[in-house]
């Protein structure tokens, strides 16, 4: 039962009546009566008094003040008992509330997350003249513009087409195909992009790969503790705004203004485009809330490790539609051919092709080789493929796992073979031939990943852990963190070392293996 504190005074004030009359001295309800009799006579005169008494209580017991005592106690109780109730119900209240809010910044970022990953799926795939135009450029890592639009209007919801680096505004939920999200007190979510993340529709030239780094920068509530490290500043960060403070105007009027939503406290400001930001709620020297902002974050390392994953599914599709064409896979290409170590995209993104004299370095990127209407033109022109690791065997590059022959130099599978299945002229397309001619092959028969055989494997690096770049970088350690995998980008190293392979321990690296 919950009693108001109105009803609990007075059921108080009751008892407390009810015991004080229970209390009162002894004597105080009693009533007297006396009559006096005059008899005259001649020879005497007599007086007499009679008392009575009437209605008289016996003596004030001590029973009497403990009952007083229990009822007054009885009081308190329940007065105690009706303020900590309410005291609960406000905490359960406020739990309730914190609990709504939580809930509403994960789904947020989980819907920018499974909007990224899914980026560039039935449309990516550009026509030949669309492709200079960066129409087609949808790519996963990328996040939407933010809404600046205004509560009511038909545009609500909504991302931006275009947006500048850091831009704030709430939440497009409406472009993530989701209903309005809402923080615990009612109020829609804000939400900062990163200028390197941001969705770009004409800017082609702007890529998105494992090297690509954020520059938002998010503290603690102290406001002096950094919480993203140089490496893996935010990518986008979701403000839950919480109920209006002081002076703040949620009116219609008002409703586009940042700073009548969101704080600025310690040297902070979470309503301005770019920040730095601060993760409230934030308390000052009174007690009294100075900002009460709940965020969330996206950092760089966690977008791009998933579009990584997206990345792979997709290579993992060309080169097996490869295979079952060809019956083989096709050769890497050198790691240190300059086509394969650009710094930005280019049209002659193509010569990044296959050499036949390699079963080790990168993957190639000769649209050539694939389907024309299979390839996604995001993969060239953000240049993941110079950031992919790609091993063969002598038979993933022998048709159908051998069947062209090879004639095998030595004992054992680790000293090499003579290819008698693949040319390298350069009027080849893509530069492999059907026709025969031997080479020698310093790869074994098959590749060795976790004690497990595979005819191939693609390894990608995930996201920097650093803030150097490393696509064109021709040092295996910068891609691949354990020491037994970064012994293969060349032929030099022999293929008993060379093409042997351990899933990493930690989640930096991605390893697929080919069959």
């Amino acid at each position: 039962m919950v009693m108001s504190l109105g009803g609990v005074n007075t059921l108080f004030a009751i008892i407390f009546n009810l015991a004080a009359t229970q209390a009162a001295p002894a004597g105080q309800n009693r009533h007297f009566s006396a009559s006096k009799s005059h008899s005259t006579s001649s020879e005497s005169s007599n007086k007499s008094f009679q008392f009575n008494t009437v209605h008289a209580r016996p003596p004030a017991t001590h029973t009497q003040s403990g009952a007083a005592l229990m009822l007054m106690l009885l009081a308190l109780i329940l007065f105690t008992s009706s303020m900590l109730i309410g005291r609960a119900n406000n905490l359960a209240a406020k739990q309730l509330s914190e609990a709504r809010t939580l809930q509403a910044l994960q789904k947020a970022r989980l819907a920018l997350l499974a909007w990224s990953y899914a980026r560039g799926v039935g449309g990516a795939v550009c026509k030949d003249q669309d492709k200079d135009q960066g129409v087609c450029n949808d790519r996963p890592g990328e996040l939407p513009c933010p809404d600046t639009s205004a509560p009511g209007t038909p545009e609500y919801g909504s991302a931006e087409g275009s947006c500048a680096a850091g831009a704030l505004g709430r939440l497009p939920w409406r472009t993530l195909g989701l209903g309005e999200i809402v923080d615990g007190d009612g109020e829609p979510l804000w939400y900062a992009v990163d200028g390197s993340f941001r969705w770009r529709w004409s800017s082609w030239n702007r890529v998105i790969n494992s090297d690509t780094q954020a520059s938002l920068q998010v503290y603690a509530g102290d406001g002096a503790t950094l919480i993203t490290p140089s490496h893996a500043r935010a990518a986008a960060v979701l403000f839950a705004p919480g109920s209006a403070l002081g002076n703040q105007q949620r009116d219609a009027g008002a409703s586009t203004v940042a700073s009548n939503y969101l704080e600025a406290a310690l040297g902070r400001s979470n309503h301005s485009a770019g920040g730095p930001f601060i993760a409230g709620p934030v308390y000052g020297s009174s007690g009294a809330p100075l900002m009460n902002d709940r965020l969330s974050m996206i950092s760089s390392i966690e977008l791009l490790d998933l579009a990584s994953r997206r990345v792979a599914r997709e290579f993992e599709r060309l080169l097996g539609g490869y295979a079952k064409a060809h019956g083989r896979y096709p050769h890497p290409a050198a790691h240190e051919n300059p086509a394969c170590q650009l710094s930005a995209p280019s049209m002659t993104v193509s010569a990044c092709s296959p050499d036949t004299s390699r079963c080790r370095g990168r993957l190639p990127a000769a649209e050539s080789l694939f389907a024309a209407d299979s390839y996604p033109y995001w993969l060239n022109w953000n240049l993941w493929h110079q950031a992919i690791y790609y091993g063969n065997s002598a038979n993933g590059l022998s048709p159908h796992g051998g069947a062209c022959g090879g004639v095998q130099l030595g004992k054992g599978q680790g000293t090499g073979l003579i290819d008698t299945c693949h040319p390298s002229p350069a009027s080849c397309p893509g530069g492999e031939c059907p026709a025969q001619v031997g080479m020698l092959q310093s790869c074994r028969s098959t590749l060795i990943l976790d004690g497990q055989p595979a005819l191939a494997l693609i390894a990608l690096p995930g996201a920097s852990r650093s803030a150097s770049p490393r696509l064109g970088s021709s040092n295996l350690a910068d891609y691949l963190d354990e020491v037994p995998n970064q012994d293969g980008w060349d032929n030099s190293t022999p293929a008993a070392e060379a093409d042997s392979y351990i899933r990493p321990r930690h989640p930096h690296n991605l390893f697929s293996s080919l069959e």
